[in-house]
């Protein structure tokens, strides 16, 4: 294959890439990051696998549900997480997630001065590579001029 043949085929790729919509991917990898943001509140682990590290002595005095699991005594943050999920924005290029209530929320998510990060937001390895293989397939099927929707 000649240099000016390669040429020509990267640009047909790129032309069957460009009107690529990868708003359905998208969709699906919001469902993936819904359960995985569940399954941090319920199991009081990171998206990555590592536990939140325990509450301290203080804090256990005060809680008001002893017994449930950090995070979850009154599920409201998890709640709101999964709502904001949920009302998701998917173009054909990006998936916008705002968290904005409770307010606590981002110190439990980045740690504070005073207390260790408890982060509930974020992919597991197993969704990281999800993701990526739904976008593979999307553009190989693109590439091979099966089934895909464009962009309006």
């Amino acid at each position: 294959m000649t240099v000016a043949e390669l040429a020509i085929r990267l640009e047909g790729m790129a032309a069957a890439l460009s009107p690529l919509d990868f708003g359905p991917a998208l969709a699906k990898a919001r469902g993936y990051i819904e359960k995985d943001t569940e399954n941090a509140f319920r199991q009081s682990r990171a998206p990555d696998g590592n536990p939140w590290a325990a509450l301290s002595p203080a804090t256990l005095k005060r809680r008001r549900f002893p017994g449930k699991p950090i995070l979850l005594q009154t599920e409201r943050l998890m709640n709101e997480a999964l709502d904001a999920i949920r009302r998701g924005q998917i173009t054909a290029t990006a998936l916008t997630i705002v968290v904005e209530q409770p307010a606590y929320g981002p110190a439990h998510q980045t740690g504070t001065a005073n207390m260790p990060d408890r982060k509930f937001l974020g992919l597991t390895l197993g969704t990281k590579m999800q993701i990526i293989q739904d976008a593979i397939d999307l553009v190989r099927d693109a590439l091979l001029g099966r089934g895909y929707r464009q962009v309006a």
